[in-house]
């Protein structure tokens, strides 16, 4: 029998996080009030568990990739809405977390940029004229990708509302010039992720970019607004929220975006009839932690 904190365990790239370690204490609980076992056999009993097999059985056997966190950002000819479901990329920026590998282009709309646009990024039909579309911008940032990292790793792709604006306009723009998002992507929010990690925010909009940025160092964003000066913005944000270092900052990242208060996006991670098997990051271990472990040990 395979128990939840197992596959909490599994899932978690640092395995002796404080999540892991909640969710096991949750479960030592379980079995002794709901199982009457003693509180060493409890311990013992969550220990039991093949965790190779369970990897083998999910991950694929021999498993053994990394995780490569990029901060990335869109500009766009507006915002989704009924009229428009499908707003078209100007620019796309990224960089990978810790690094100085960055990518950021121009794209060209092959359609006019609405005033209403214009007036938010400053990105003119003049400057997009000569920049390449979305099939060949789309290609070489996933060709970017590939530069630092191996097929057996998962590219963590994180933006602020991500989860309600950029991966769906990502994956429609490449989906409608026919390229396939690669299997090893998964996505994540920082809004949310800062909502669960600093509650209580209140005024205008107090989780957007903008407020955070004023919010945690009194200042406007620099290039605010333009997709290369959004990334920056939240990089400096996600630094200084999470850890002194690079390396540090991403650890707590991570675990805190796989915590029991995680937003999950359902999406597999093998599922040979979802077409975009590239969701949320969050659905590793919590699809797993919802339906397995009862609310009531949770409170």
């Amino acid at each position: 029998m395979y128990l939840p904190c197992t596959r909490l365990k599994l899932h978690c790239p640092f395995p002796n996080c404080t999540t892991v370690l909640m969710v096991k204490k949750c479960m030592t609980n379980h079995l002794q009030t709901k199982h009457k076992l003693s509180a060493t056999d409890a311990e013992i009993k969550t220990m039991e568990i093949d965790v190779q097999a369970m990897k083998d059985e999910i991950l694929g056997e021999g498993f053994k990739g990394s995780i490569h966190l990029v901060v990335f950002d869109l500009e766009t000819t507006g915002l989704i809405s009924d009229i428009t479901p499908s707003p078209h990329i100007v620019e796309i920026a990224a960089r990978l977390f810790g690094s100085s590998e960055h990518f950021t282009s121009l794209v060209n709309p092959e359609c006019p940029i609405p005033e209403s646009a214009r007036t938010i990024h400053h990105i003119s039909d003049d400057m997009v004229q000569a920049s390449p579309p979305i099939q060949h911008v789309g290609q070489l940032f996933i060709d970017w990708t590939e530069t630092f990292s191996c097929p057996q790793d998962i590219i963590l792709l994180i933006a602020h509302n991500c989860e309600e604006f950029d991966k769906l306009v990502l994956i429609r723009a490449l989906e409608s010039v026919g390229i396939t998002l690669p299997d090893n992507w998964r996505f994540a929010d920082s809004l949310q992720l800062f909502r669960r990690t600093h509650p209580g925010f209140k005024g205008y909009h107090p989780y957007s970019l903008e407020s955070l940025y004023k919010r945690f160092f009194d200042e406007a964003i620099p290039h605010g607004h333009r997709a290369d000066g959004d990334i920056n913005a939240l990089l400096r944000l996600l630094m200084y929220a999470h850890g002194a270092t690079s390396t540090s900052a991403q650890q707590k990242i991570i675990n805190n975006l796989m915590s029991r208060y995680g937003r999950i996006i359902p999406s597999p991670l093998r599922n040979p009839t979802n077409k975009h098997p590239a969701g949320s990051f969050l659905n590793w271990w919590g699809v797993f932690f919802q339906t397995t472990v009862h609310p009531a040990l949770l409170q």
